[in-house]
């Protein structure tokens, strides 16, 4: 009996997606990617895209979350000198924040984070979280060295390195060397201080 060829199952549609999501961003910035070149590219409709992603945003999400898009680590040092590890880590997203491809990547992860669903949401999976596990670690060794308070507020220091990077990475604001240092700066001393006294 010949089998009957029809619309391929939903695991082998999504799998087309992802691919062709992957390849086209290999070849161009997220801006330049459209869902019909996505749909176009994996031989399948532009509804079933919006269907099982909801957008273009969540849909790389879930490429970069598979593995299919890679995303430089993240990297965060640990020499023993906070500030200086503060500084390093910003000097280093600068680069990637100049480079237009990885830029608009990141942009548009992040405009959906805030769109669709918050820190729970799959482009914060992806782009947020693992900077907040990364400082959560960096920030308690820093407690258990006694290089800070124990009762410092990590993460309200966390919130500020957020904040910062995605500011950035919106546009908001244009980090130099100086900025970037003074980032730390604050920082730092925020951290340094401890946690501020409960109010009467």
């Amino acid at each position: 009996m010949t089998a009957t060829r029809g619309r391929p199952r939903s695991p082998e549609t999504r799998a087309a997606i992802i691919a062709a999501t992957a390849e086209l961003l290999a070849e161009r910035s997220f801006d330049d990617v459209s869902v019909d070149a996505i749909a176009a590219r994996a031989g399948a409709g532009k509804q079933t895209i919006y269907r099982l992603w909801g957008s273009k945003a969540s849909l790389v999400a879930d490429a970069v979350s598979l593995g299919a898009i890679p995303l430089p680590p993240i990297t965060l040092p640990d020499t023993g000198n906070l500030g200086a590890d503060i500084r390093s880590y910003f000097r280093s997203t600068m680069p990637l924040i100049a480079n237009p491809k990885f830029h608009s990547l990141v942009r548009a992860l992040l405009v959906e984070q805030a769109t669709v669903g918050g820190a729970d949401s799959a482009p914060a999976a992806v782009t947020v979280a693992p900077v907040v596990a990364g400082w959560r670690r960096r920030f308690q060794a820093a407690k258990d060295s006694g290089e800070i308070p124990a009762d410092a507020d990590t993460e309200a220091a966390i919130d500020l390195i957020i904040a910062a990077t995605t500011l950035a990475h919106l546009g908001t604001v244009t980090p130099d060397w100086q900025r970037v240092d003074a980032w730390a700066r604050v920082i730092l001393a925020g951290v340094q201080a401890g946690s501020a006294p409960a109010r009467a």
